[in-house]
């Protein structure tokens, strides 16, 4: 989850409906909180979150849902990414974006280390 001048920290012990906390540096410091919405090792990742920089107020209907499956495929694991619950436009942008470079990020990563 970004790169490493982002300094990302992530604070859980993922076990569902527990807190989870995203610290980083993008621009400027910023800080997601949210609940472990689904957890099985090695396979399914579910969490929601509100943004620091969103500035909106801590309500259920202002937290976007990360979604992760892994789906192992042979010699190489596929990972589908569904995101839920936009509150503003703005926000459905950045996720798209980020999201999207991310996993490329990701992909080529694995390629040049195999």
């Amino acid at each position: 989850m970004g790169s490493g001048e982002m300094g990302i920290e992530i604070t859980t012990n993922w076990e569902v409906g527990n807190p989870i906390v995203i610290k980083g540096f993008h621009h400027v410091e910023f800080e997601n909180k949210g609940i472990v919405l689904e957890y099985v090792p090695e396979s399914i990742i579910s969490y929601n979150f509100l943004s620091s920089l969103s500035r909106l107020p801590d309500e259920e209907k202002n937290h976007s849902v990360l979604r992760f499956v892994l789906m192992p495929e042979g010699d190489h694991t596929t990972i589908l990414l569904t995101i839920s619950n936009f509150p503003t436009e703005a926000i459905y942008h950045h996720l798209n974006f980020y999201w999207n470079v991310t996993l490329a990020m990701l992909s080529r990563q694995y390629l040049s280390d195999h």
